[in-house]
């Protein structure tokens, strides 16, 4: 169910990005007063954005590097910003969920400067969300690290570069870790600790398959408690039976180590217990 919830906020968070796009087109077609014309309820394109915008947003802009509250707020500040531009457009680059109510988005941002007419791109990581089945925050930031912190970023190179044949990468774990396996019949209740210990399950994993391909899907969480989802397809050795299903694990990070992880087969289960919704 977590799960689907965090699906249906990617939906929404998409939906309102594409709608915001369309209402720009429309502003560039005919500028005029986006919050006077939200008020007199008269320019569609606007009135479906801000449909998923919460009465009560709260918006941390990065551009004016300002706060501003409430959906007339939003709107002001779209008047005082887009009166530089000729043009303006925005572009979903990616889309991940951080798990419970919030989503992380990177947008690229195309801007011609109506005086010169010079165009100009800035990408934006963005942090939403979601309230009542509304935007209820927006925190823009410069950067991926400055929006989730480095845990994500190091957790997704770490899946990046892992493969079955390869040596496993320990420099993200912390000397003392401590892995749980929940997910092989024979390994449930089954802890294994430090580097050793790690490197052992591991060869424990891999020794029954011919094959085996694990697919980050996506990064939910944000500091120290993460979650990764994964797609996996094995083929086991000796009865060349195919499988493939979800694979999650549940990361908790000290001092930029993880200094514990446990696997999950249900994502749902793993988002649960990483407690992402609180």
């Amino acid at each position: 169910m977590l799960y689907a919830v965090s699906e249906g906020n990617l939906e929404l968070v998409r939906e309102s990005v594409e709608a915001l796009g369309r209402a720009f087109e429309a502003y560039f077609r005919a500028p005029r007063s986006i919050a006077e014309a939200i008020g007199a309820g008269d320019w569609p394109e606007w009135e479906e954005a801000v449909r998923y915008i919460h009465p009560e947003i709260e918006w941390q802009t990065v551009f004016l590097g300002t706060t501003v509250h409430g959906r007339g707020a939003a709107a002001r500040l779209w008047d005082d910003y887009l009166v530089w531009a000729s043009d303006y457009r925005l572009k979903i680059e990616e889309l991940e969920s951080l798990g419970g109510d919030r989503v992380f988005a990177v947008l690229e941002l195309t801007g011609r400067d109506k005086t010169t007419g010079r165009e100009m791109t800035s990408r934006f990581y963005d942090i939403f969300t979601v309230r009542e089945g509304m935007i209820g925050r927006l925190e823009e930031y410069t950067s991926r690290a400055e929006a989730l912190g480095d845990n994500v970023d190091r957790l997704r190179a770490f899946w990046n570069a892992w493969t079955p044949s390869a040596e496993i990468d320990m420099s993200i774990l912390d000397a003392d870790v401590i892995y749980e396996d929940t997910t092989l019949p024979d390994h449930i209740g089954e802890v294994y600790r430090g580097y050793e210990g790690v490197a052992r399950a591991t060869e424990r994993w891999l020794e029954a398959y011919e094959s085996m391909t694990i697919e980050l899907q996506r990064i939910m969480g944000s500091g120290d408690r993460l979650v990764s989802v994964h797609h996996v397809r094995t083929k086991a050795s000796y009865t060349g039976i195919e499988e493939r299903g979800p694979l999650a694990y549940v990361w908790t990070f000290r001092d930029g180590k993880v200094i514990h992880f446990r696997s999950y087969r249900d994502p749902d289960e793993a988002v649960k217990n990483a407690e992402l919704s609180e």
